[in-house]
């Protein structure tokens, strides 16, 4: 054949699915199974409080530093978003005070980064993505992964009355195109 018949044909279009954000009751089970006060509770609700309050991307996450926390404004410097820009996200004071209890009494090591395995080496992407899946397991919740979280801050910031404009920057999104994706993925 001189001439492919199917040059012409239009592939058809991939249905996305719409990503839920996590209900009040799944929230309250996720934290209900790091509830104790062991080192990795402790760190896990610290790493949940995080997600939920601030939106961060899990490679953010892991790669922030104690130098990043600015606990008298109540803020973070987030340096390697996508495309290594800054920003600075506010925490509540939940997250903050999960954050304390972590860094004063629990966190052992001597790395900078800010979450530590419980050998105290800096947590891997892998090792919160795992940590997400097993606590979402234990909880019986279907389809929880990391970005599912940040899909749940999304969601609550709006419902919140925050502005799209705000969200994109707090997201780190380079375009309110890739916010609206947010919603519509």
């Amino acid at each position: 054949m001189e001439h492919n018949p199917l040059t012409h044909i239009k592939t058809p279009k991939i249905e996305k699915k719409v990503i839920q954000a996590l209900t009040p009751n799944e929230l309250k089970l996720l934290f209900h199974q790091c509830s104790s006060k062991t080192y990795l509770d402790v760190r896990n609700r610290a790493i949940l409080m995080m997600f939920l309050d601030t939106g961060l991307r899990v490679s953010e996450l892991v790669n922030l530093n104690l130098d990043d926390i600015d606990t008298k404004t109540g803020t973070i410097l987030v340096r390697q978003g996508k495309g290594s820009k800054q920003r600075i996200v506010r925490i509540g004071v939940k997250a903050q005070k999960a954050l304390w209890r972590y860094l004063t009494i629990y966190r052992q090591g001597y790395h900078s980064n800010l979450f530590l395995s419980r050998s105290g080496y800096p947590l891997t992407s892998t090792g919160v993505k795992l940590m997400v899946r097993r606590l979402a397991k234990q909880s019986c919740i279907p389809n929880v992964h990391v970005h599912r979280l940040r899909h749940t801050f999304a969601i609550s910031f709006l419902r919140a009355g925050g502005d799209v404009f705000s969200l994109q920057y707090l997201l780190g999104h380079s375009t309110l195109q890739m916010t609206h994706r947010t919603f519509k993925a």
